[in-house]
């Protein structure tokens, strides 16, 4: 668990210092990331292949969208879209291990849900992956892109899923960190609607 903070510290950090420099210059970073995912396909155990590293990128999208209105939000909003795709390229050297174990030492009976919502996640992830480039999405109407992305919903739920179901030491941090994404969610309309009631008392 160490390990994830540490990534999402750093990750917060560079895109709260670099916002622009990310957007602007995002291509100069998917080409090494994707480079070195390629690379990473065939190597040991790592913190990549243990999808440590993509989960942190995840967690920080996923939170960006409930954080309130503040200069970290405004910060990370701006970069949201980049950090999705790199944590995409940096999920792939773990799906691809874990699936190579699957399809070679795993039968049937000893597939997981861990896994089966593993899966789920990954097929899920391709399209919001795909439609995360602006050459992409500037393809479809904001209402077509909008409707597609809801799914990134399901993709987050698939991927606490996922998590949970691995049922190792780390899984109460885990149920936390979704359990709290999902309190947020439900709330966010609720405050927004006290806020605006306000607004209008002391108009």
């Amino acid at each position: 668990m160490i390990v994830l903070l540490i990534h999402i510290i750093i990750v917060v950090v560079l895109a709260m210092l670099f916002p622009r420099k990310i957007h602007k210059y995002r291509w100069y970073l998917y080409i090494p990331f994707a480079i070195f995912a390629l690379v990473l396909l065939d190597s040991e155990v790592n913190v990549v292949t243990l999808g440590f590293s993509g989960a942190a990128f995840f967690i920080i999208v996923m939170f960006t969208g409930v954080l309130e209105r503040s200069k970290i939000k405004t910060k990370l909003l701006q970069v949201r879209a980049e950090l999705a795709v790199i944590g995409t390229l940096l999920i792939v050297p773990h799906a691809v291990s874990f699936l190579k174990f699957v399809l070679d030492d795993l039968s049937i009976s000893d597939i997981t849900l861990s896994i089966v919502f593993g899966i789920l996640t990954v097929l899920v992830l391709i399209p919001l992956f795909v439609t995360s480039f602006h050459i992409i999405r500037r393809q479809m109407t904001y209402k077509q892109w909008k409707r597609l992305h809801q799914l990134s919903y399901l993709f987050y739920t698939f991927l606490g899923l996922h998590l949970i179901f691995i049922q190792n030491d780390r899984m109460v941090y885990y149920i936390s960190i979704f359990l709290i994404y999902g309190l947020l969610k439900v709330s966010e309309p609720l405050i927004k609607s006290y806020k605006q009631k306000n607004t209008i008392k002391n108009a």
